[in-house]
């Protein structure tokens, strides 16, 4: 009996996914525009696959969501547990709410007490496609989600480019053929970083900047991920993205929801290059709204290798006169101007202008370089405190971590719970004031520790 299926078009390029009684929609067809599209008969075909000796008589099914439940011995895109065991799923599609460049599929398995959305988007304009998947917990009692992909891809790319690198040194590509098993990156650091951002390319061998067949994926999450690439027992590549979760970070009681982060994907006949007139305009319009587009960047002037923590008004003024001269249009006032910031070992947390350096506050400093014709910004980093500040002898509560335990120092600083609302409203307070005192257009946010 053949699958049923649905298209996705946008961006010159059409996505066929087959559609049966079990697991997720399968990707059979990823490339440019068809013209006529018998999902049924001409392309269901393609969702036909040999079966080696020794596997189950279906074979491993590779769908957006692959289950353990449905015989798949790869990685999972779904792990999830209620109360001391492993719970196995078979999702099935209940309903498909379908458009030109976009699906919303519901699949559910009663007996496991789980329902999974599977967004699917294709930017009309541009080609990229977004992916995203949320579980609710249907059953009676809690549910733990250890893994939930935000989409699993199949691929027949197995070269790779994943990034590495460190501070002063980010984003470095590597490559590598992907032979067997699994290549993975994965961050625990809280945050994007240097040595695992959270994207990676496959691509035809030898591909490079404007040759060769690619795809990009990106998950547009800043935190913990793991992205991965995996060849499976019987040839097959699949490339999935989603958070990365510690053990019990994620509970549903039930009725509640959690959602992945969302998977950016791109094709490209044409090379790096070719990624490239996908994602910048799609990055431009869709993700940044268009509001940049034809907008100016100030030509910035920063105040940080001139004098470190040495804050003195006179001095900042000439600066300024200096940096107006040389064709700057914002003079950013870096780290040093709040109170008691004599180093980078105190003060993080007292975002009020430190009255020694300061005595008549930012207003008269600002007033001159807005007398210059220059846009006044500042430095922050209003979501650490050092542990010498008075916030944290304050609020020694405040700290990000579990209460008790010993919290590790970076840079002499901690990282505050902002999750709580009194510290985030007590931060909040702090730069709002800031910002509603002075004319200042600009704040250069850092965050300087895992």
């Amino acid at each position: 009996m053949a699958e049923a299926g649905f298209r996705l078009d946008g961006g010159g390029d059409t996505l066929v996914f087959l559609t049966g009684a079990a697991g997720a929609p399968r990707l059979v067809y990823w490339g440019p525009t068809l013209s006529v599209l018998d999902q049924a008969g001409n392309l269901a075909w393609l969702g036909d696959i040999a079966i080696p000796q020794g596997m189950l008589d279906g074979g491993e099914v590779l769908n957006w969501l692959p289950e353990a439940g449905h015989g798949f011995t790869g990685y999972p895109g779904l792990e999830v547990r209620r109360g001391d065991g492993l719970q196995i799923t078979q999702l099935a599609q209940k309903r498909a709410d379908l458009e030109a460049s976009q699906a919303q599929i519901l699949l559910n398995d009663d007996a496991a007490g789980v329902e999974i959305t599977l967004h699917l988007a294709l930017d009309p304009l541009t080609g990229v496609l977004e992916s995203w998947t949320a579980a609710r917990n249907t059953g009676a009692t809690a549910l733990e989600i250890t893994w939930l992909a935000a989409g699993a891809v199949p691929t027949d790319l197995d070269e790779l480019i994943v990034f590495d690198g460190r501070w002063a040194r980010e984003f470095h590509g590597r490559r590598q053929t992907l032979t067997t098993g699994l290549v993975t990156h994965e961050n625990r650091t809280g945050r994007t970083s240097h040595h695992a951002p959270p994207f990676l390319v496959a691509g035809s061998p030898g591909f490079d900047a404007g040759r060769g067949d690619s795809l990009a994926a990106h998950l547009a999450w800043s935190g913990d991920h793991r992205m991965f690439a995996e060849r499976l027992r019987d040839g097959r590549i699949q490339v999935q993205g989603g958070e990365l979760l510690g053990p019990g970070e994620i509970v549903l009681a039930p009725g509640e929801v959690y959602r992945s982060p969302s998977l950016y994907l791109a094709r490209s006949e044409t090379g790096l290059n070719g990624l490239s007139d996908r994602l910048h305009p799609f990055v431009r319009e869709t993700i940044l709204g268009g509001r940049l587009t034809a907008k100016p960047r100030p030509v910035h002037y920063n105040t940080w290798e001139a004098i470190y923590f040495d804050h003195d008004i006179e001095t900042l003024k000439g600066l300024a006169d200096l940096a107006r001269n040389v064709g700057a249009e914002r003079f950013v006032l870096d780290d040093g101007w709040f109170l008691g910031r004599r180093d980078d070992r105190r003060a993080l947390g007292d975002w009020t202008p430190d009255p020694v350096k300061y005595p008549n506050g930012l207003a008269p400093l600002i007033s001159h370089i807005r007398g210059l014709g220059l846009e006044f910004g500042l430095w922050v980093e209003p979501e650490m405190a050092n542990a010498d500040s008075d916030l944290v002898r304050a609020h020694p509560d405040w700290i990000l971590g579990q209460p008790g335990r010993v919290q590790p120092l970076g840079r002499g600083q901690y990282v505050l719970d902002l999750t709580r609302s009194d510290v985030a409203a007590a931060i909040f307070g702090q730069i709002d004031k800031l910002l509603n005192e002075n004319d200042i257009s600009y704040l250069k946010w850092d965050m300087n520790r895992d």
